[in-house]
């Protein structure tokens, strides 16, 4: 995925940082994002304890994985 400045707001993209950090899930036990020319995605709460995030795009049902929080914010996603 092309990486490019993050469309979000600084304190958009802070608060995915700290959501992410703390592995704040709804009470699906998912994390959801959203990106504005993907749609919306989630992540696992087992994702979010690993070493690297699976984010799983709902729009084309593939999963796209980032190793850090910062490359995922640079691909354009944040916290929904």
């Amino acid at each position: 995925m092309a990486t490019t400045p993050s469309p979000w707001s600084a304190s958009l993209q802070e608060q995915t940082r700290e959501a992410i950090d703390e592995m704040r899930v709804a009470p699906d036990g998912m994390l959801h994002l959203k990106h504005k020319a993907l749609g919306y995605g989630s992540i696992t709460m087992e994702s979010l304890a690993s070493e690297s995030l699976v984010l799983h795009s709902k729009k084309t049902d593939t999963d796209i994985r980032f190793d850090d929080v910062q490359t995922l914010l640079d691909a354009g996603w944040a916290i929904d």
